[in-house]
């Protein structure tokens, strides 16, 4: 993705289309910040020289998934001020998920003036810089920059030991006839392709890196269900000849349900493909049908599945089965 993307991602999400200079001044203080671990809304203010309001700072950080901590500074017994602290890794954490770079008051002033232009094509860049000290873009030529998914990709998707992967890798082979290794190697690339996104609506789930949907938005069925294809997979393994790697490779033509069986191995899933009864689904506790975040995939039975989505009678296409993607009619109706 490019900068306009995330560009385009911030101004749906912040109240106003000032809100990503905002979120990158932020960014620029909290970086000259030695040693602590939150900041206060009042000092944010008072170093924005008023540009950026109490009220206006909390809106903009709320919106971004963001929480405060609230306390207290006693100065009398009639007089105790509320302080609002928030939490500078998560804020870092979000201004990597948008590619924001820091930018200082003068620029901020001249984005207040009008000249929004000229500070716009600063504020992201992909991808975020993160110098040895975790502070973004501090140092562009520090030579130690990882970008955000990188960073937490191993917390997203399982590990296992050499050995498991072995016993692992024979149970699909003995009982599916497919490569794990394989399938495993191509949802942990997929991941990387995806787009972290903060959603307010689903601040039910816990506030950590792990809480925000991973987005792809590569080759979605009518239902909005990334699919795998020969397309897809020319587009990230352009090198790799259609017989070595096809959608026969894998066993399952929905990366959801992929991404929810390399994350849960042992389970006896059931191969559609083979015309095997569907023994689980990758339900979405996120309920973004475009998420591949193996956190936010949970195996539910076909039965529990169905017994939610038509209880709450939400747009899933179970409740819906004339949005169903035609081709795949009788292998995918319930398998996200």
């Amino acid at each position: 993705m490019n900068s306009t993307y995330y560009l385009n991602q911030l101004d749906k999400l912040l109240p106003t289309t000032m809100g990503k200079f905002y979120i990158a001044f932020v960014l620029g203080f909290i970086n000259q910040l030695k040693n602590k671990k939150e900041v206060d809304s009042n000092d944010i203010v008072e170093a924005s020289d008023g540009l950026i309001t109490a009220k206006v700072l909390s809106k903009t950080l709320k919106n971004l998934g963001l929480i405060y901590r609230r306390t207290s500074e006693y100065i009398s017994k009639l007089h105790r001020p509320s302080i609002y602290l928030w939490n500078i890794k998560d804020i870092r954490n979000v201004c990597s998920f948008y590619c924001i770079h820091p930018i200082s008051l003068e620029e901020l002033h001249t984005a207040i003036k009008g000249k929004t232009s000229t500070i716009t094509s600063k504020i992201v860049q992909k991808a975020p810089i993160i110098d040895s000290n975790s502070v973004i873009g501090a140092n562009p030529l520090e030579p130690k920059t990882i970008p955000y998914l990188d960073s937490i990709l191993p917390f997203v998707i399982p590990s296992y030991h050499p050995k498991e992967v072995d016993v692992i890798a024979d149970i699909w082979n003995i009982n599916w006839g497919y490569d794990f290794r394989m399938s495993y190697s191509f949802v942990r690339k997929m991941l990387t392709q995806s787009i972290p996104t903060v959603t307010p609506k689903k601040l039910w789930l816990h506030e950590n890196m792990q809480s925000k949907c991973l987005e792809f938005n590569y080759n979605q069925d009518d239902n909005g269900y990334p699919m795998i294809n020969q397309s897809l997979l020319n587009k990230f393994s352009p090198t790799a000849t259609a017989e070595y790697l096809n959608v026969g490779t894998f066993p399952a033509t929905s990366l959801t349900r992929l991404v929810g069986m390399v994350s849960h191995p042992y389970l006896a899933w059931g191969i559609v493909k083979k015309y095997e009864p569907r023994q689980y689904v990758s339900h979405h506790i996120c309920f973004n049908p475009s998420c591949i975040n193996p956190a936010h995939l949970k195996p539910m039975t076909e039965e529990e599945h169905n017994f939610l989505h038509k209880k709450i009678n939400d747009i899933h296409p179970i409740n819906h089965p004339s949005h169903l993607n035609i081709l795949d009619n009788n292998i995918q109706s319930t398998q996200h």
